[in-house]
């Protein structure tokens, strides 16, 4: 396992490798490794990630506290029952390329998670009433899914994301089949995004992964009290540790975010409210939410963690917008706050 020589190195300062080895097997990691956190980073639509300004951005999220970054190149489907399933133009092989070549000269960890873009829903929607329509989508979904496994070992990125929120066909047992087809082409560490604690449940294939991982976006109640919102969020924690326990892996949190919008303590998921225009703009919940939600996810057997989202627009977000985006907004002072202790300013 590729962890293993990290925790090599670090016996020599006295921790026993049966210790670092049995740490490892429980999906916590020794004192002394540092957990990754970070965001991630999307391109923005006036700048793209082979653009200066996006490298401007990156140094900004850096300099909140991150130490890793997550790039999302993106797939495209025009109907969640249809196996159509290509590439999009969101985001070409050269800005990302760009984006890996910047986050590794900014000493950034990187992370590579393709994801399905479906028109008007999202990739929780895609499934199929029939086996060979299933197992159709999977063997397309998997060749174009190799294409960006192959950019991650070339760019030796230092992992690789087979999948994000496909609830639908989470629990199907050709992920065993897409994996194997992945680990012959990159050889880092890899990982899938389940949808919620739920989506931890139902995929069968945890143990052919280096991590579980999963995406949080639980309702966290009406109230914006800060301790009603911890609750909400440590009976979800409670939860996620239960149905992790016994996989024998690290684990990832993915995605975590909330938008800066009225009303998304009930729904931090539903970013259809956003298109819309019927969420106006609520930045101070937002950061007391991310604060809370940065100290709630502070726990050694969490050993990433990654925020929805930053722009690759240093000017993105600000006191107006209503989206995920800390940028610009108190939310960014709690990110600070938490990841370096640089609390003045901050919602405490």
């Amino acid at each position: 396992m590729k962890m293993v020589g990290a925790f090599i190195a670090v016996s020599t300062r006295g921790t026993p490798l049966v210790v670092l080895a049995m740490l490892l097997l429980a999906g916590c990691p020794p004192a002394s490794a540092v957990p990754m956190r970070g965001f991630n980073f999307l391109q923005a639509a006036a700048v793209t990630l082979d653009h200066p300004t996006a490298g401007e951005s990156l140094r900004r999220m850096q300099q909140v506290g991150a130490n890793s970054v997550v790039l999302v190149p993106f797939f495209h489907q025009h109907r969640a029952a249809s196996g159509e399933i290509g590439f999009s133009d969101a985001v070409t092989d050269r800005q990302l390329s760009a984006a890996i070549s910047e986050a590794r000269r900014l000493h950034l960890k990187v992370v590579l998670k393709p994801q399905v873009l479906v028109e008007n829903g999202w990739a929780g929607d895609i499934r199929f009433a029939g086996d060979a329509d299933e197992q159709r989508w999977f063997g397309r979904y998997r060749d174009l899914l190799l294409h960006y496994a192959h950019i991650a070992q070339r760019e030796k990125v230092d992992a690789f994301v087979i999948g994000t929120e496909l609830a639908g066909v989470e629990s199907s047992r050709r992920w065993y089949e897409v994996i194997a087809s992945v680990r012959k082409v990159y050889h880092g560490r890899i990982t899938y995004a389940a949808h919620g604690v739920k989506g931890v449940l139902r995929f069968p294939a945890w143990q052919s992964l280096d991590a579980v991982a999963v995406s949080l976006y639980p309702s966290l109640g009406d109230s914006s009290e800060p301790a009603a919102m911890r609750g909400q969020m440590e009976k979800t924690l409670t939860e996620l540790r239960r149905a992790s326990r016994g996989l024998a892996r690290p684990l990832w949190v993915m995605e975590v975010g909330i938008p800066s919008a009225q009303g998304a303590l009930r729904s931090p998921w539903d970013w259809r409210r956003l298109r819309n225009g019927d969420a106006s703009p609520d930045p101070t919940t937002q950061g007391v939410a991310l604060g809370q939600w940065l100290d709630a996810l502070d726990k050694p057997w969490i050993n990433a963690v990654f925020l929805w989202c930053w722009s690759s627009d240093p000017h993105a977000g600000g006191m107006d917008d209503n989206d995920y985006t800390p940028q610009n907004k108190p939310a960014e002072r709690q990110v600070r706050c938490a990841w370096l202790g640089e609390c003045e300013g901050s919602l405490r």
